[in-house]
């Protein structure tokens, strides 16, 4: 097994106040109905949430996983996330920021993370494999864009 990670760093701005896309924010729900390939995102409760990846392509094989991450909490401006260290041993995670800031349009939200994962494949493919999870985050992140974005936004 071999940890490859790949980074991902995007910002928009939300037509929307920083309250109500806060809301969106954090409700699993919502971030799972629209994120690609997360099948479920349950709060564990003591800021902790479980989230269930699958159906993931990658050079050599398909992944899914389950892991904890501990969720920070700074209201209506912050949310800080990273693999929960009481969690034990996980195939995946993910450290990162979202920051929520006010603009003259609305809302300047960023979006700054990291996913990692233990796969069944050697370093030597670490060419292949982490260009594939660039483009896997980035699916994701223009799917949850998108969704965030037709919930938050009037018609």
């Amino acid at each position: 097994m071999t940890v490859f990670s790949a980074s991902r760093r995007a910002e928009a701005i939300v037509n929307a106040d920083q309250g109500p896309l806060w809301a969106l924010l954090t409700d699993p729900k919502v971030l799972t109905r629209h994120t690609p390939f997360v099948t479920a995102i349950e709060d564990l409760g003591n800021d902790r949430w479980s989230w269930s990846l699958a159906g993931i392509s990658y050079p050599g094989g398909h992944f899914g996983a389950t892991f904890v991450e501990k969720m920070t909490f700074t209201p209506e401006s912050r949310i800080d996330f990273a693999p929960d260290p009481h969690a034990g041993r996980q195939r995946a995670g993910a450290t990162g920021t979202y920051r929520l800031n006010p603009h003259e349009s609305g809302t300047h939200l960023l979006i700054d993370l990291t996913g990692t994962a233990d796969l069944p494949a050697p370093r030597a493919a670490r060419h292949l494999i982490e260009p594939a999870m660039r483009a896997v985050i980035a699916l994701m992140w223009d799917a949850f864009a998108k969704g965030l974005i037709s919930e938050v936004t009037p018609n």
